[in-house]
């Protein structure tokens, strides 16, 4: 047993070792790795450098190895796909350091200190961007949106084929492909690709035409889309999709709806958009949120799949408060019974960044 203590490995002094392996009953160290074959294990010494005892020489070294790097802050950056470098301003980061914010895991009312006022008000601003009249809390990221999106239009429509336009983000398609073809072959959608045009970057009218049909559960559009162009037929797109009963998806860059119409003033049935735009760090690809939103049917909010809230009456006359609604469509009520899981999300981002 090294009698050696590592300032960044807990529980490494020697005595406190000492007392921890007499309590398992265990006189070396390495009998905690007695399921590892022999032959499997490294034998010696790793040849790394000496520890860095402190803090601030640790702090040095990483910087001087960070150093090394060239950042979107230094240069401008043209690659993301969907990522991209915005400044944050301080005051979002600071909110993003709030208790309540930071522990906000799950939404029960043993940890509620204001967050749930903080959801209500930031599903607001998202109705309000998007033109919508409800939307819940948020899921991974946009592409997982999308793939929700779809999955919703086939159990709203009761038919399994959604046309997507090839001028979409490559790595968004194949989030919507893996969800729609990771489950039993009854399940599985039908993606249908829909050609763009080479010249003007957006979609090729005539062979969405062709492809719309009433087997058709979903029409998916990107605007802006991935080229970047503005999708002037949107408002079309709509219409053909509404006459043949299908779907419209629209996923919005929400950055755009300060100057753009919003996705449900030309047709859109389903609106999503990735929130990264909205001032989360790039993060390594992280710090992606995305969001869904509908009219204010039930057709389509008994279809989304994660937790809303909402503004009620209390006891006391002009008195309001904020809670969970419809919680009885989610997977968290119904468990196996739900339409789709969800799980731990992307609260955090949604919620400071928003409320900013």
């Amino acid at each position: 047993m090294s009698n050696k203590a590592y300032p960044y490995i807990p529980n490494s002094a020697p005595q406190i070792k000492k007392e921890m392996m007499e309590f398992v009953n265990v006189k070396d160290e390495m009998e905690l790795y007695e399921e590892i074959p022999e032959h499997l294990r490294y034998q010696g010494l790793l040849d790394l450098p000496s520890a860095l005892g402190d803090e601030q020489s640790v702090r040095r070294h990483v910087n001087r190895i960070l150093a090394k790097n060239k950042t979107a802050e230094e240069y401008s950056m043209f690659l993301g796909g969907g990522c991209a470098y915005h400044y944050t301003p301080a005051v979002c980061d600071e909110i993003a350091g709030r208790g309540e914010l930071i522990s906000c895991y799950g939404q029960g009312a043993y940890s509620d200190h204001g967050k749930n006022q903080i959801f209500f008000e930031a599903q607001t601003m998202i109705c309000m961007l998007l033109g919508m009249e409800f939307t819940a809390q948020t899921c991974h990221d946009g592409a997982q949106a999308a793939a929700t999106a779809v999955s919703m239009a086939n159990r709203i429509t009761g038919r399994k084929k959604i046309l997507l336009p090839a001028n979409m983000n490559p790595q968004i398609l194949s989030t919507v492909k893996n969800y729609c073809y990771s489950v039993q072959e009854e399940q599985r959608l039908d993606l249908v690709m829909v050609n763009y045009d080479s010249k003007t970057g957006m979609v090729d009218l005539e062979d969405l035409k062709n492809k719309l049909d009433d087997t058709v559960a979903g029409v998916y559009l990107e605007n802006p889309n991935y080229l970047g162009q503005l999708e002037a037929d949107a408002p079309q797109i709509g219409q053909l999709a509404k006459a043949a009963d299908a779907e419209f998806i629209v996923n919005a860059n929400p950055l755009s709806l300060g100057v753009i119409e919003a996705p449900a003033n030309y047709g859109a049935t389903i609106a999503i958009c990735d929130l990264h735009d909205l001032g989360c760090h790039l993060s390594s690809g992280g710090s992606q949120s995305g969001i869904i939103a509908t009219p204010d049917d039930m057709e389509h909010m008994s279809e989304t799949k994660d937790l809303a809230f909402g503004m009620v009456d209390t006891i006391k006359e002009g008195e309001y408060g904020f809670t969970l609604n419809l919680y009885e469509r989610t997977h968290y009520a119904i468990r196996e019974k739900g339409k789709e899981f969800t799980g731990t999300q992307s609260n955090y981002w949604f919620t400071t960044r928003q409320r900013i």
